[in-house]
């Protein structure tokens, strides 16, 4: 059965499952485990991360193994919402998801969201900005 362990001494997982801000959010996920489970490992993360696609507010989840033979991987997936991601973890299906890991994994986790750095990268749109994009849009398209 998978193991967690907190990333932030600061703030648990379930006191930032309390965000009520209406924002995509990210889930990082850092496993590790023995390297004789990384076929099982991946295997229960497979159909955990097809349980979650089939979920409202699932937005996409990426795998990633560390290289050369590692047996870490980071799972990166984007929801809705921190509601959306609470709204998952409550579902009936969820808690068996857990048992399928194997015993030596071990999961960190922490919820991310994108920050504007100017000329680098983008940060999350706000409302304003969405709207100001779609009547842009709205206009180009008239002019057709």
């Amino acid at each position: 059965m998978l193991k967690f362990e907190e990333v932030d001494p600061r703030i648990s997982l379930q006191e930032q499952f309390a965000d009520d801000t209406n924002e995509a959010v990210i889930l990082m996920i850092l496993f590790t485990m023995n390297p004789e489970d990384v076929e099982a490992f991946k295997a229960a993360w497979a159909k955990d991360a097809a349980f979650d696609r089939a979920q409202p507010g699932f937005i996409s989840a990426q795998l990633h193994q560390g290289i050369c033979g590692s047996s870490t991987f980071l799972d990166y997936a984007v929801f809705e919402s921190v509601a959306a991601l609470a709204a998952t973890t409550r579902q009936p299906e969820f808690g068996p998801l857990r048992e399928a890991y194997p015993d030596s994994a071990t999961a960190r986790m922490l919820l991310f969201r994108r920050v504007a750095t100017p000329n680098i990268c983008v940060g999350e749109a706000k409302e304003a900005e969405v709207e100001r994009l779609r009547t842009r849009v709205a206009e180009l398209e008239r002019r057709d």
